[in-house]
C-alpha cells in the first residue's frame, strides 16, 4: 500500500509540474510575442481590440494573437492586409531596381513631379506607392479579364450579367465604364467603355478625364487614347491629374463610417495645409492620393473596406518609395 500510495505522489508530482511547466511556457510566449508585435505606421490610430470572442478558445486566441476574422472591423482588416503586404516588400522593391523599364518611369515620374511643383518626399513616395499598385510602372492599356465573381464583388453586377460578360474584356469595359452602370466618366458613344479604359501610369479613365488631361498637356488623348502610355506623356498625365485631385478633396469632406459624420480631408489625412506638400508623412499622402484615384471624395466606409486589397499594399510600400526617393537623391 505504501509503495502505491508513493507511485501516486510521485504521478501528481510529475503532473503538477507538467503543468507549472506548460503554464510558464505559455506566459513566456505571450510576453515575447507582446514585445515583438509589429507596428505600422500611421495605422496606430486605427487600432481597436480585436475580438477574440469568449471561453478557453478565446484565451488560445489572445495567447496567438488569432482574432476571428470574420468579426474585424475595417480598420483592423486593412491593417493585417499591410501587414500581410509588407512581406513582399523587399522582393518587390529589388524587382524595381533590377528592372530598367520601372526604374526608368518611376524616375521619370519623380523629375515631373518636381517640375509640377510636388516637392515633399512624402508626398512624392505616396504618389508612386498608387502607381506601383495600378500599373506597377509598366504601362499598357487596362486589360480588364475578371471572372464572374470578382464582377460582382468589385463593380456590383448582378450575376447573370457577370456570368454573361466574364473574362470578356472588351464587353466588360462597355458595361462597367458605360451608363446605365457607371455616369460619371462621360463615355456616351458606343464602344467608349474600352476606348477610354484605363490607361498609364495611375490607369485615368473614361472620356472625360481623356479630354481634360490631354488639354491640360497639350496631347489630344481622344483621338488617340493609347498615347497615355508613351512614357513622358504618361508622367505628365498622371502627375496633372493627382494636382487636380488634390485641389478638389481638400475642398471638400469626407463621410465617416458612421453615415452621419463629416470631416474635412485635410483634417482626416493630417494636412491643415491642404497642400499638395502638407502632408506629415508617406502613410497619410498615400491613403490621400489612394483616395484621389479611386475618385476623389469616397466615404471612409468604402476606403476601409478595400475590396481589392489595393489601398493597403499602397500603405505598405509607401515607406519603401520614401527610401527609393532618398537614394535617387543620393545618387544624382
Amino acid at each position: 500500500m505504501a509503495k502505491k500510495a508513493d507511485i501516486h505522489k510521485t504521478h501528481t508530482k510529475v503532473l503538477q509540474a507538467t503543468l507549472i511547466g506548460s503554464a510558464v511556457v505559455l506566459v513566456l510566449i505571450a510576453v515575447i510575442r507582446s514585445f515583438h508585435a509589429p507596428k505600422i505606421h500611421a495605422l496606430e490610430s486605427a487600432d481597436a481590440e480585436p475580438d477574440y470572442g469568449t471561453g478557453i478558445a478565446a484565451f488560445f486566441r489572445r495567447l496567438f494573437k488569432r482574432p476571428i476574422h470574420s468579426e474585424l472591423n475595417d480598420n483592423q482588416k486593412t491593417k493585417i492586409a499591410v501587414q500581410e503586404s509588407i512581406k513582399h516588400n523587399k522582393a518587390y522593391f529589388k524587382t524595381l531596381e533590377s528592372s530598367s523599364e520601372m526604374l526608368n518611369h518611376a524616375k521619370l515620374l519623380v523629375k515631373e513631379m518636381i517640375a509640377q511643383g510636388i516637392t515633399s518626399p512624402f508626398s512624392q513616395a505616396g504618389l508612386l506607392a498608387v502607381v506601383s499598385k495600378e500599373s506597377n510602372f509598366i504601362y499598357k492599356r487596362e486589360n480588364l479579364n475578371y471572372d464572374s465573381a470578382s464582377l460582382q464583388r468589385v463593380f456590383g453586377l448582378s450575376k447573370e450579367v457577370a456570368d454573361k460578360i466574364a473574362h470578356k474584356p472588351e464587353e466588360i469595359a462597355n458595361t462597367v465604364y458605360m451608363p446605365p452602370h457607371n455616369t460619371q466618366l462621360g463615355n456616351t458613344e458606343a464602344g467608349d467603355g474600352w476606348k477610354f479604359r484605363g490607361g498609364g501610369p495611375n490607369q485615368i479613365t473614361g472620356r472625360n478625364a481623356f479630354d481634360k488631361y490631354g488639354k491640360e498637356i497639350g496631347v489630344d488623348l481622344v483621338t488617340d487614347p493609347d498615347k497615355i502610355d508613351e512614357p513622358e506623356i504618361a508622367a505628365k498625365a498622371c502627375v496633372d491629374f493627382f494636382k487636380d485631385g488634390m485641389s478638389a478633396l481638400m475642398k471638400s469632406n469626407i463621410l465617416l463610417k458612421d453615415g452621419k459624420t463629416k470631416m474635412a480631408h485635410s483634417a482626416f489625412y493630417n494636412n491643415p495645409t491642404g497642400s499638395i506638400n502638407g502632408f506629415a508623412n508617406e502613410s497619410d499622402a498615400a491613403a490621400a492620393f489612394y483616395n484621389i484615384n479611386a475618385g476623389a471624395g469616397q466615404t471612409e466606409k468604402f476606403l476601409l473596406a478595400d475590396v481589392t486589397g489595393g489601398r493597403a499594399l499602397c500603405m505598405a510600400r509607401a515607406t519603401g518609395f520614401l527610401d527609393f526617393i532618398k537614394t535617387q537623391k543620393q545618387a544624382a
